[in-house]
């Protein structure tokens, strides 16, 4: 005979759920930066293509704010932090 506790099942899928469930690192609209500053930024921390750097930055100008990259908290805290260094707003959501 098998007993399982749910309460404890139920927390391990709870707990797996909030790993697997991807963050988003979220880019912000400032009057500071140039379209060339966030363009370049992009391409050079997060490994966008001119294009895609170009559509987010417009993204960021047009709606107030884009998702520049998914991924664990962990995988976007290095981007996070290097997109901050080149003083762009952004934060992990």
């Amino acid at each position: 005979m098998m007993i399982v506790n749910m309460n404890k099942t139920e927390e391990i899928v709870e707990n797996r759920e909030d790993i697997t469930t991807p963050s988003k690192l979220i880019m912000y609209n400032d009057e500071v930066n140039s379209f060339e500053t966030v363009i370049m930024a992009l391409m050079k921390h997060l490994g966008h293509d001119p294009h895609q750097s170009e559509q987010l930055a417009m993204i960021a100008h047009t709606k107030g704010k884009a998702v520049v990259k998914q991924g664990s908290s962990e995988e976007l805290f290095l981007p996070m932090a290097l997109l901050t260094s080149e003083n762009l707003t952004v934060e992990i959501q």
